[in-house]
């Protein structure tokens, strides 16, 4: 493996995540079947579509920045196959454990604001 692919891979990644996570950060995305925190109770009422997304947006920027700063940190002591596979490993692990951590708390926070509403 070329010592600089898992910090490729780290950079790519993160940059790829917080692109898709800044505008639904900012509540620039309406509801739609493509793109955002789909479900149910998000895409049948605009007042939980926000928030949620909103919330998802943030953990996609943090699992980004994240990848970036694992990118920065394999530059500097990844300079082997070793170190650099274990970048990779890494790399996956956060591209795992992040999307799937916010896909628990966004549908409890969808659940809980569909309640309160009474939807």
């Amino acid at each position: 493996m070329n010592t600089w692919t898992a910090s490729l891979l780290a950079f790519l990644t993160g940059a790829i995540f917080i692109l898709v996570g800044y505008p639904l950060w900012r509540e620039r995305v309406k509801p739609n079947l493509i793109y955002g925190f789909r479900t149910r109770q998000t895409l049948d009422d605009p007042a939980i579509w926000n928030p949620v997304n909103a919330r998802s947006g943030r953990h996609l920027l943090v699992t980004g920045t994240i990848l970036l700063l694992l990118g920065v940190v394999s530059i500097v002591f990844a300079h082997n196959e070793a170190r650099q596979t274990a970048v990779v490993f890494v790399v996956v692990a956060v591209c795992i454990v992040g999307p799937i951590y916010s896909l628990i708390v966004c549908t409890r926070m969808a659940r809980q604001l569909a309640e309160e509403k009474g939807t």
